[in-house]
C-alpha cells in the first residue's frame, strides 16, 4: 500500500477515517520505524486538531465580547 506515493495519500487518508487495516499485516514490533511513524503521526495530529479547535473558540470568544461591549 505504500509502495507509490498516490497510495501512501490514499493509505493515510483511510487512518485518517479509523481504519488502520492498511498497516494491520505488518508486524509493529519487527518494524520499529513505522511504529514511530504511526506515534508521530497521531501526536503531530492531535496537535494540529487542539490548535484549530483553540483558534475556532478564540474567534467565537472574540465576537462574543465584541457583542458584549455593543450593549454598554
Amino acid at each position: 500500500m505504500f509502495t507509490n506515493l498516490d497510495t501512501a495519500y490514499l493509505a493515510v487518508y483511510i487512518m485518517l477515517t479509523g481504519d488502520s487495516s492498511s498497516v494491520s499485516n505488518w508486524s509493529l514490533t519487527e518494524n520499529p520505524t513505522l511504529t514511530l511513524l504511526m506515534v508521530l503521526f497521531s501526536f503531530f495530529t492531535t496537535i494540529y486538531l487542539m490548535n484549530l479547535f483553540i483558534g475556532c473558540y478564540q474567534i467565537l470568544l472574540v465576537k462574543q465580547i465584541k457583542k458584549n461591549y455593543f450593549y454598554f
